[in-house]
């Protein structure tokens, strides 16, 4: 259905499917919950390869859900759409050679509409919405790791929650955020007592030290208010790259010292209470 973001290949995909379809893992109808992930399987690879070269045998993918069952794309009731990046070879001197692409985002992005895929799951439990809607949420994404927060935020927009959400988006340039329009729109949509807001934009503005600005510098930049959330109970969601975890963890640790609390603690708390949820790659 089209790229969510300007100037970047990731697309927005709409996948239907029908209500009966009984899933594997769980045997029971397909039926999907915010946060959660679809597998795609048995993919045949057609692209061209050396003959010394054969094709290796393709795993399942995961995907994170971009939808919310309670606010499907409109016109399409039993559907769940997937923000995909198509991973494109280059060599060190920039040749591409589309037989080195990601196979399965390559088939996912370039299929045409109508084609049928074999999908697993929907799988995964640790980034549910909690059944407190009261419960504050935070979030910090950056590239394709947006998804499960697009799912959050439809349903959030659909049924309504009176617990604060704080999100943390990082992109290289407001044109390229995925779902920019969207998120503008639920600015306009949600008080800011209720939706909060932030895009780090690495290439359009600088950290303090001068250098690029991610996630994680505006996360240091809020770190008491996120360090008291936190311990008044709130879940923090991380999805997106591997490497921007550990410096989270340290704009947190910055603001514990300054209220001298014992992060070491505070943070194997938060681990047991499972209101640590990651989802990295």
């Amino acid at each position: 259905m089209g790229s969510p973001a300007e100037g970047i290949d990731v697309h927005h995909l709409l996948f239907s499917y029908d209500p009966t379809t009984v899933s594997q893992e769980t045997q029971q109808p397909f039926r999907y919950l915010e946060g959660q992930s679809v597998s795609f399987v048995n993919l045949t690879d057609t692209r061209k390869h050396q003959a010394d070269a054969p094709a290796a045998v393709p795993k399942p993918r995961l995907y994170s859900v971009a939808s919310s069952p309670l606010a499907p794309e409109e016109g399409f009731p039993h559907s769940f759409a997937l923000c995909v990046k198509r991973h494109r070879y280059r060599s060190a001197d920039g040749q591409g050679d589309s037989s080195k692409d990601g196979l399965c985002s390559s088939l996912l992005c370039s299929s045409p509409i109508g084609t049928e895929f074999e999908v697993g799951g929907p799988v995964g439990a640790s980034l549910l919405l909690p059944e407190d809607r009261e419960v504050p949420l935070i979030f910090a994404c950056t590239g394709t790791g947006v998804a499960p927060l697009r799912s959050f935020m439809r349903r959030i927009a659909f049924e309504g929650r009176p617990g604060p959400v704080i999100a943390y988006v990082g992109a290289a340039t407001a044109s390229s955020t995925p779902y920019a329009r969207e998120w503008t729109a639920l600015q306009q949509l949600l008080p800011p007592s209720l939706l909060q807001l932030h895009f780090a934009l690495s290439r359009e503005a600088s950290a303090p030290d001068g250098g690029r600005l991610y996630v994680q510098h505006l996360m240091e930049r809020d770190g008491d208010k996120l360090l008291r959330l936190l311990h008044d109970g709130a879940l923090m969601y991380i999805c997106g790259r591997k490497d921007m975890l550990p410096p989270i963890k340290a704009a947190l640790q910055a603001a514990a010292v300054r209220s001298n609390l014992d992060f070491t603690s505070f943070f194997k708390t938060l681990i047991a209470s499972k209101r640590w949820r990651v989802e990295v790659y």
